[in-house]
């Protein structure tokens, strides 16, 4: 069995796997803010012959002006999602990743919304409210 685990909450200063789209606003740690970020994960974190699961926490900062946010994840797995109350933290699981050494990294894109279609960050005082907190990868 393997297990990677990483704590990005503050007084972490860890940014393994965040690809473009992470940004610190204040001492929490890294939160999602653009439209669009990546997790990136590297091919000595996965195994081309044994499945992996990755699984993400992420929690909505008090000052986020909604009661819940849905974060969207896609990548070479399929969709998933989870819906991130305020307060709490919520767990995205995403199973079956294997590596890909023909293709680089595997990328897992994530985005947060309001509902289906509309994305938070086109919105005014929406950006930097949705922190990662955690990053297991087991196998």
């Amino acid at each position: 069995m393997f297990e990677l685990y990483i704590d990005y909450r503050a007084p972490s200063q860890e940014w393994l796997f965040l690809g473009y789209g992470w940004g610190v606003r204040d001492v929490r740690g890294p939160f999602l803010s653009t439209p669009e970020a990546e997790i990136v994960l590297y091919n000595w974190a996965l195994s081309p012959n044994l499945v992996s699961t990755l699984t993400l926490s992420f929690s909505l900062a008090l000052r986020a002006q909604m009661n819940a946010v849905l974060v969207k994840a896609r990548g070479d797995f399929g969709r998933t999602q989870c819906i991130v109350p305020k307060p709490g933290k919520s767990t995205m699981t995403i199973p079956s990743l294997l590596s890909n050494t023909r293709s680089g990294p595997t990328i897992i894109k994530l985005s947060s919304v309001f509902h289906l279609d509309e994305q938070i960050a086109t919105l005014a005082g929406t950006t930097d409210i949705v922190a990662i907190d955690e990053l297991r990868l087991m196998r």
